[in-house]
Formats: C-alpha cells, structure tokens, sequence
C-alpha cells in the first residue's frame, strides 16, 4: 500500500514539475514532450486507480491502509487534471 502511495504522489509532484516547466518553455518541442509525459503520468494515476478499486477488501490485512491508497491516488488525479487545464 504505501509504496501505491509513494507512487501516485511522485506521479503528482512530477506533473506539477511539469506544469511549471511548460509555464517558462519556448521551445515548442520540449512543450510537446513535457505535455506528453503529463498525459502518460495521468493514465498512471488512473491504472493506479483501478488497481486499488480491483483489490479484495476481504482478502487485505488492511482495509484502512486500502482506504488510504485510494484517497492518495484519487486526489492526486484531481491534483493532476486541475494542473492540466
């Protein structure tokens, strides 16, 4: 669960690094790479997502730590679609 965790907030603040990035880019290349990686970290966020939702409650040792990792990952897509737009 916590390396879940750890995951989605790297995911997080490296798509706000990216967002700041893009604030200050003239080269339009690296504005379309950066722009892409962005987009690749928020389809991870979301696969993220859906690996928790599809764990077994039953089956884990902590349903509270379950709870958890779904809260990190689903605020780190809101973090990361509100950075996006």
């Amino acid at each position: 669960m916590a390396a879940l965790c750890r995951d989605a907030e790297r995911c997080s603040r490296r798509s706000l690094q990216i967002t700041q990035q893009c604030d200050f880019c003239l080269n339009q290349t690296l504005l379309k790479r950066l722009r892409s990686e962005q987009c690749l970290i928020a389809l991870r966020l979301e696969q993220l997502q859906m690996l928790i939702a599809g764990m077994d409650r039953e089956s884990v040792v902590d349903p509270l730590a379950l709870n958890f990792a779904s809260e990190v990952a689903r605020r780190a897509i809101v973090k990361t679609r509100s950075l996006a737009n």
